[in-house]
């Protein structure tokens, strides 16, 4: 299988994150969070009201709440190949984060000094930081998959001078906040770097898993078994180990002291929270039923009209995904099990099949979609089978 060429300095840069700073970093860390407290603390003084409520709102921003709303407005407006190939890749960046936070089990900065404020308190573990993570390879990816090669270069390195500052911004955001070590960002940088790097080199077998999960025919329904079989895998494992590592970490009480003092006792003080973004991969399964839903009766460009119907169907398709993803975190849960299920699995399985296979249906049946088929290019798509993976 033939992948685009990745420059040697970026692999070799990968590589020696992998083998030498990230664990220098973990090595190192107990050492440098006794002297970055002292840091996040005097920058802590020239907090404001108003101040703090904008980076909530950076914070906000940056968090997995994008997958909820963004992918499918882009869905309705984009070749459904390239944006399943951004969901694979965001709903499995998410799936990492989860991986390294139940590994690390790093505390935020406010659980470890009282004299730190927890001004988001945040839930979950501190490293990595998964907003910075997830706007990482988010941001990037889309203007590599989305915009390299339609507009000039110049445009393009603004582009990318101009996501490199957001990801800069929610770093500041997250120490200002108190909720992660200034090592633990770095930590991150590090990982979302290696991550990526990976992500490109892998861009010919994520381009041929795209085509086969969102189109169907007799040969590309298997995927959705396999995508069912490898998502039930991913959330073993970190099921595992989160049984395995996070329970047997004691959490001590001076934590849960600190946290309680600036947050509500609903907050999480373990990492229950970390474990269930791991679930973000039954996100991905309701996206490939869906969108082979939506292929198979649906022409294979529905989404090229006018921009009043895209900008129509964006704007429910986000909205109504939106509704459901917090429409089921309304619903009452009294313990672990049962709050994993309703508020993580179920209703972003029904984002994903909703929002890519549902209403782009029932857009159809309000004339919000193009109705003429094309089938030179559906067949073209189409004909990829897990085999030529296999291959």
């Amino acid at each position: 299988m033939v992948t685009p060429y990745i420059p040697w300095v970026v692999r070799g840069t990968a590589l020696v994150m992998a083998l030498f700073v990230i664990p220098l970093d973990i090595i190192t860390r107990d050492a440098l969070s006794e002297y970055e407290a002292d840091l996040i603390n005097d920058l802590q003084k020239h907090r404001s009201y108003q101040l703090d409520y904008f980076f909530k709102v950076i914070i906000f921003m940056g968090s997995h709440n994008v997958v909820i709303f963004a992918l499918p407005m882009l869905y309705n407006i984009i070749e459904s190949t390239i944006i399943m190939k951004v969901t694979i890749v965001c709903t499995h960046t998410l799936y990492l984060y989860t991986l390294f936070a139940v590994i690390f089990t790093e505390p935020r900065p406010y659980w470890v000094r009282s004299e730190i404020k927890g001004i988001n308190c945040e839930n979950g573990f501190g490293s990595p930081a998964e907003e910075v993570l997830f706007s990482m390879v988010f941001l990037l990816y889309c203007i590599i998959e989305l915009i390299e090669g339609k507009i000039r270069h110049s445009y393009l390195v603004l582009l990318y001078v101009v996501a490199s500052l957001w990801i800069l911004l929610l770093c500041f955001s997250e120490l200002l906040l108190g909720e992660n070590f200034i090592h633990q960002i770095f930590l991150t940088l590090c990982v979302g770097y290696v991550c990526f790097t990976m992500i490109l080199l892998m861009d010919i077998y994520i381009s041929q898993l795209a085509s086969i999960s969102s189109f169907y025919n007799d040969k590309n329904r298997k995927a959705k078994i396999y995508w069912f079989v490898a998502s039930m895998a991913m959330v073993f494992i970190v099921l595992c180990l989160h049984m395995n590592i996070d329970k047997n970490t004691n959490i001590p009480i001076k934590w849960i002291k600190n946290a309680y003092k600036d947050c509500n006792f609903d907050k999480d003080i373990s990492g229950y929270y970390s474990f269930y973004q791991s679930s973000w991969v039954f996100y991905n399964l309701g996206a490939v039923n869906g969108a082979q839903f939506t292929s198979k009766h649906l022409p294979f460009d529905w989404w090229q009209t006018g921009w009043v119907k895209k900008i129509i169907r964006m704007a429910l398709d986000g909205g109504i995904g939106y509704g459901i993803y917090y429409g089921f975190n309304s619903i009452p849960t009294y313990d672990a099990h049962t709050k994993f299920i309703f508020h993580y699995c179920i209703n972003v399985f029904v984002c994903g099949l909703v929002c890519y296979g549902g209403l782009p249906y029932v857009f159809s049946k309000l004339r919000l979609t193009k109705t003429e088929d094309n089938q030179i290019a559906g067949s073209f798509a189409s004909g990829v089978s897990m085999r030529m993976i296999n291959d």
